[in-house]
């Protein structure tokens, strides 16, 4: 079990290419939220967005330590928690 745990860790290393992608998809993702709030006035739509842009942060970093990791741990590292946030989206409307 430690060896495979020990398989499964990441140096958290990000280079300066990733680094500036990450913050632009933050950036860009964070700007495409507050535009959508902006125009759509539905109380539904509001919570979704608001309980989501974590996950829009999320989605900015997460794949870059990721990198070179299988298929299923990046499904399930970076899609479960985005189907948390959106029980608790679902759960608060």
């Amino acid at each position: 079990m430690v060896r495979r745990l020990m398989c499964l860790r990441t140096t958290a290393r990000l280079s300066l290419k990733d680094r500036l992608l990450s913050a632009g998809l933050t950036i860009g993702g964070s700007l495409v939220v507050v535009a959508m709030l902006s125009v759509w006035e539905d109380p539904v739509f509001e919570t979704y967005a608001l309980v989501m842009l974590p996950g829009v942060w999320h989605l900015a970093i997460q794949p870059f330590y990721l990198r070179g990791h299988s298929i299923q741990a990046k499904v399930v590292l970076i899609g479960g928690p985005l189907v948390i946030l959106a029980a608790i989206a679902t759960a608060s409307v």
